[in-house]
């Protein structure tokens, strides 16, 4: 009906926070994905542009907008009331979480979004399982050497830095996906807003053995 009725509207800028939104979580990464969902609005606010917070509880391409939000900022969503995403030409949806199976699942959803006009990005923060895959499980290297495949396909990367964004740009010209028109690959920085990014503010469990084996004096954290 979406499709053949389309209300009148401007352009929406989706970010897709699937992972952190079902599962959660308090991860370097899952702080990124909240900062973004947080502060994107507010930054492009000059533009006109609305910013909607999305995640796909099926893995399968269906999105669905993030409504209620907890009064710490972390998500609660409900795949029963939240309200479908009726994407239109002009949109644009960015991942921001690493959710590399939905990426994989949901290929053929995405093309058909790019016929309607919407345009899809991701946000890579590294590429440790594919130049350093002694590090990880083989499963998890063939997910992610698929996942990157998959995001090569995408109308552009961004990049937590130019050091990730140069690997990426050589990585790819070489084991991505061929294609007619070059990829655009791009980076930002990373802020240290790390309470607002945060859930809740709260300590872990087991913060004291953590600072007693840690022990006084000048730290430096990696």
């Amino acid at each position: 009906i979406g499709l053949s009725l389309p209300k009148v509207r401007t352009s929406r800028i989706y970010v897709d926070a699937s992972s952190v939104a079902m599962y959660g979580g308090n991860s370097g990464i899952q702080r990124v994905v909240r900062g973004v969902c947080n502060h994107l609005s507010k930054a492009l606010l000059e533009d006109d542009a609305t910013v909607h917070v999305v995640y796909s509880n099926t893995g399968l391409g269906s999105f669905k907008e993030l409504t209620s939000f907890q009064v710490d900022g972390s998500f609660s969503p409900d795949p029963k009331s939240d309200p479908p995403v009726d994407f239109r030409d002009g949109d644009k949806l960015l991942f921001a979480d690493l959710h590399p199976g939905l990426a994989i699942n949901c290929e053929s959803e995405l093309q058909r979004l790019r016929v309607l006009g919407v345009r899809y990005y991701y946000i890579l923060y590294d590429l440790l399982p594919v130049t350093m895959p002694e590090k990880f499980w083989p499963e998890l290297q063939t997910e992610f050497f698929r996942w990157l495949q998959a995001i090569s396909r995408s109308d552009g990367i961004i990049c937590i830095s130019q050091t990730v964004a140069d690997e990426a740009s050589r990585y790819l010209d070489k084991f991505g996906v061929k294609r007619p028109d070059k990829l655009k690959i791009d980076f930002f920085t990373l802020g240290s807003d790390i309470e607002a990014a945060s859930v809740g503010g709260a300590l872990p469990a087991d913060c004291d053995r953590i600072e007693e084996a840690l022990g006084a004096g000048l730290k430096f954290l990696m």
